[in-house]
């Protein structure tokens, strides 16, 4: 699909602004890489919920809105996280975390 030069500004825009709060979140909470995924999520709690478990070839990463509790639920996949011995989540786990949270901060 091509995109409109009016669709690219927008889309580049999304990326800017989400950047901005990403640079934010990391200023203010003081963290340092690899930052977890995870405690960006509990920052959130008040909108948004998250949950891990096998899902294995269905899902890497689920995001769902439910408007009636105003709150995202964020799935994602442990199937990588077998075996792992380097921390609590795979990286490709955490990249799927970190995704799905992208999309909420659009609000998709």
């Amino acid at each position: 699909m091509t995109m409109t030069k009016f669709e690219w500004q927008l889309e580049k825009h999304g990326q800017v602004l989400a950047g901005r709060v990403a640079d934010d979140i990391v200023a203010r909470h003081r963290y340092t890489a690899p930052i977890d995924p995870l405690k960006i999520v509990d920052l959130e709690r008040e909108s948004l919920r998250a949950g891990g478990a096998d899902f294995k070839n269905s899902f890497d990463g689920k995001l769902k809105y439910f408007p009636k509790k105003q709150r995202f639920t964020l799935l994602y996949n442990t199937k990588y996280d077998v075996g792992y011995t380097a921390g609590p989540h795979h990286p490709r786990t955490r990249f799927s975390i970190a995704h799905e949270l992208s999309a909420s901060a659009k609000g998709f």
